[in-house]
């Protein structure tokens, strides 16, 4: 993983739907396919599928990271 700033310019080239699927600006950092949770890499099909934060609704609310941690979509 490559730290890189979290900019509204960054979040736009990186998690532009228009954009490769990878990598994906996640916390400071962009992960590549082979640095994410096996489940979220699994679930994952592209940028339209990213929330704000980085990560994919699961269902019920809730979240999947490219770290594999999971939290609530609020």
């Amino acid at each position: 993983m490559k730290e890189i700033e979290t900019t509204i310019e960054n979040l736009q080239k990186y998690n532009d739907f228009d954009s490769p699927k990878y990598p994906i600006l996640y916390d400071g950092k962009l992960w590549e396919e082979e640095d994410c949770d096996e489940d979220f890499a699994s679930m994952y099909e592209g940028k339209f599928m990213l929330l704000g934060v980085g990560g994919v609704y699961i269902s019920d609310g809730m979240v999947l990271y490219p770290d594999g941690s999971m939290g609530d979509d609020h």
